[in-house]
């Protein structure tokens, strides 16, 4: 029988599984938060990305609300976002047409919005769901375009993501040489950034593409440096693959006994994770130990469990792979099971060819050519058992010729070439294995040497139990420390933010815009007056909403600091021009920073630097993306440090020093790297403020 080894399709690992108390949470949230605004937007999208793991119908729905939301909340990026997880939740129940065509819509959107990191989400999605119904050439094409954006963006762990399905697909097209190097692509830039899970992961991918050519020990090498990671890290989905591809090694050594125990033991790790897909694989590598045991019963059970997920999955490839096994098993099993599938004996072979019929019309949908051999080769087989010699030589040919086709001189050239570039890097690490453990050896004579020499059994007794001792009386201080220091910090947030909105609100500007409007009025300005009430009613509804969030999009917080901007202009009588630059490649509707942290800085330029300055001035605001920062840039060109009052007198502003306090909290909470920076210039002030750049999905 075929052993089915499934190359680990990425989203597959890196999807998290969410828990009923999760998505709880998140419905508590939105039956308190009732205004629809972008929170309420983001905690639909999150729900119905978390349904999408358990109860897709439910997901559906969550993100048919969270596209009615972005429709009245008028932003193009939000509306695309629900079209992708609507068209998650579709593919989830194999409604895998409609699933594309939204897609297609929120690639759409994201292309026409410059969104270049959404439009290259959705070609990877897209790809996922032409993987799942077996056209791999279209899941290829959709790949290569995301890949594409990926490297325009430098998001390098995206385009390993790629690179890896990429390979996935030559592989099911029996284009190992394109598929290997693929893999090692991927491997080179998961091993640089040290992700373990994703580095495992395609070492059993390349020992896969090794299996398939037949290097058992090399296939090995590779599953058992991807099993030493996943041991370690303890990586549920990638274990159990492992545990998949050993079993099918030891298939392959004709040792059934032992490749079942691995099968039973993937099977149970597939059963707690819930993936339909591998836990059908299992069900076919169970047949095939089975049918080697002659325990055809249990044999024809498990291929029937898998052939029903297959074709809900509508996974052409591997129907067309269970088909034929099912053929096979009736064409060579004793009469006496035939009987059970009611099944005539005199009639085995005729039953045999239905089912290769089938399943070679199916393979050849797949264009797997490897699957298409295998199967032709079969059917010669059934058909020299009824004694068609004629059909079965005709039938062989085919076979052979589509096998010349696969194992043509250039691929094992192109795989020799690979195999060479990366033999140095196989041979560096076994090297480094080797001193590790002669080192480790060493250590441990020397260490039980001393232990002999120089220390007694109850010497090492007393001493032990003095350290225990010790160590309880240091964990208890230790941990009344940290526990106070933990309310000291609790303590120092709270009063932080208290003092943040104070100055957020800040008397003088409230008295003197009251003032402004009371001014207004006398002057009979009626028309000014309600303006500037109506603005100054707005920026004080945002500053109290915003000041209950600890982040706010990037979009909303622009919005009050310009209409902040606006009032002081108003007030100064247009005393300054103000712009607002942010850099394309920055999302703000899905940006995220604390709220007003940049209002201080714009204050200071408006009072400090160009309220007293001859003639008009202007201040710039740039929002700029630094590597995983993003920078917040506030510039004027007003009378500068030195000549500024307040900085002459040794006074500090109180919005700066808040702002430089909620920074150092920022940083302990988050273990960032933010800072603030005050640039003195030769016409005014520039002030940075460095955030970590934190986007919401």
């Amino acid at each position: 029988m075929i052993k089915l080894l499934t190359a680990i399709f990425v989203l597959v690992i890196t999807v998290p599984c969410f828990s009923q108390n999760e998505i709880d949470s998140v419905l508590k949230e939105l039956n308190a938060h009732h205004e629809e605004d972008t929170v309420r937007y983001f905690l639909l999208k999150k729900l119905a990305y978390q349904y999408s793991f358990t109860e897709p119908n439910k997901g559906v729905e969550a993100a048919d609300a969270a596209i009615e939301l972005a429709k009245k909340l008028h932003s193009n990026i939000k509306l695309a976002g629900a079209y992708s997880n609507k068209a998650t939740n579709f593919h989830k129940l194999g409604k895998d047409s409609e699933a594309l065509s939204l897609y297609r819509i929120a690639v759409n959107i994201h292309l026409t919005e410059n969104y270049k990191k959404g439009a290259a989400n959705a070609y990877f999605n897209m790809a996922y769901v032409y993987f799942d119904i077996g056209n791999y050439v279209m899941a290829i094409s959709y790949e290569l375009k995301a890949l594409e954006l990926y490297k325009q963006l430098n998001l390098v762990s995206d385009e390993a993501d790629t690179y890896n399905s990429i390979a996935d697909n030559y592989m099911r097209l029996d284009d190992y040489s394109s598929a290997l190097k693929n893999f090692m692509h991927a491997l080179n830039i998961y091993q640089q950034l040290n992700l373990k899970a994703n580095e495992a992961m395609v070492l059993s991918n390349i020992g896969m593409t090794y299996h398939a050519l037949f290097d058992s020990a090399k296939a090995f090498m590779y599953y058992q440096r991807a099993l030493d990671i996943d041991e370690q890290i303890q990586n549920k989905t990638n274990l159990a693959h492992d545990y998949e591809h050993i079993g099918v090694l030891y298939d392959d050594a004709n040792n059934a006994d032992k490749a079942l125990e691995y099968y039973k033991k993937a099977l149970q790790l597939n059963e707690e994770i819930k993936d339909e897909r591998d836990i059908a694989g299992n069900f076919v590598n169970i047949a095939t130990a089975y049918n080697k045991l002659k325990n055809y019963t249990l044999a024809y059970k498990n291929m029937n469990d898998a052939l029903k997920i297959y074709e809900v999955l509508t996974d052409k490839y591997n129907v067309a792979s269970l088909l034929n096994e099912k053929a096979k098993l009736m064409a060579d099993c004793p009469e006496s099971f035939l009987i059970t599938l009611k099944i005539k004996p005199s009639s085995r072979y005729a039953a045999a060819l239905n089912y290769q019929q089938q399943a070679l019309q199916l393979a050849k949908e797949t264009k797997s050519y490897l699957l298409t051999a295998q199967i032709l080769e079969d059917i010669s087989s059934t058909y020299e058992k009824q004694s068609a010699f004629s059909n079965a030589l005709n039938v062989y040919k085919q076979s052979i010729a589509l096998r010349d086709t696969i194992f043509n001189d250039d691929q094992k050239k192109a795989i020799t070439r690979l195999e060479m570039q990366y033999d140095f890097d196989k041979r560096e690490a076994a090297i480094k294995t080797l001193n590790d453990k002669k080192q480790l050896l060493a250590s441990q004579e020397i260490s039980k040497q001393k232990l002999i020499k120089n220390i007694s059994i109850i010497t090492g007794l007393i001493l032990l139990s003095a350290i225990v001792i010790s160590f309880i009386f240091y964990k208890k201080r230790k941990d009344a420390l940290v526990q106070k220091s933990e309310a000291d910090f609790k303590t120092q947030v709270v009063e932080t933010e208290m003092k943040a909105l104070r100055a957020q609100m800040n008397p003088h500007f409230i008295f003197n815009s009251l003032n402004s409007i009371a001014d207004y009025i006398d002057k009979h300005q009626t028309e000014t007056a309600s303006d500037f009430t109506a603005k100054f009613a707005k920026l004080m509804r945002m500053v109290l909403e915003n000041s209950e969030q600890k982040e706010i999009a990037l979009a909303d917080d622009l919005k009050a600091l310009e209409l902040y901007m606006q009032l002081e202009c108003f007030r100064l009588k247009n005393k300054f021009s103000y712009q607002i630059i942010v850099d394309d490649s920055i999302d703000e509707e899905n940006t995220l920073i604390p709220p007003l942290i940049l209002q201080p800085f714009v204050e200071n330029s408006i009072w400090h630097g160009i309220a007293k300055k001859d003639g008009r001035g202007e201040i710039k605001i740039f929002i700029q993306k630094d590597g995983n920062m993003i920078n917040c840039i506030v510039e004027d060109d007003g009378k500068g440090i030195k000549e500024s009052k307040i900085i002459a007198e040794g006074k500090k502003s109180l919005g700066m020093k808040i702002t430089r306090a909620r920074i150092d909290i920022l940083n302990k909470t988050k273990n960032a790297n933010a800072s603030v920076n005050i640039i003195s210039r030769e016409n005014g002030v520039r002030a940075e403020v460095k955030l970590p750049l934190e986007v919401s999905f």
